[in-house]
């Protein structure tokens, strides 16, 4: 129960980058996450008969979907850690890069 409060109290909390965190929010927010993503995936296969590409965009369009949300919910954390939200730029930098790793199939040399 308290998994799924969390994951709420989350998603109610969209796009709120300012305020603070508790330490229990986040760590109950990621394994809700990992619990979800993995129910998605292992539900998708037989009930869907995705074909293996079509599994990765189902996952891309996951993470897409959480992206937003779990980018705040760090921020947020941060503040209350009393750091600036600009550390997760590394967070939103790598996830980045792996999209447009899976979209461009040469990477980065395909977009210059």
């Amino acid at each position: 129960m308290v998994l799924y409060q969390n994951f709420v109290r989350v998603m109610e909390k969209y796009a709120v980058f300012e305020g603070r965190a508790s330490r229990s929010e986040f760590w109950w927010y990621v394994p809700a996450v990992l619990v979800v993503g993995f129910f998605v995936g292992l539900l998708a296969i037989p009930l869907l008969g995705l074909t293996p590409y079509a599994l990765y965009i189902l996952a891309y369009a996951f993470v897409l979907a959480i992206f937003t949300p779990t980018l705040a919910v760090i921020v947020r954390r941060l503040h209350d850690t009393g750091r600036s939200g600009w550390w997760a730029l590394g967070f939103a930098a790598s996830a980045v890069y792996e999209l447009v790793n899976f979209l461009a199939p040469s990477g980065f040399d395909a977009l210059f």
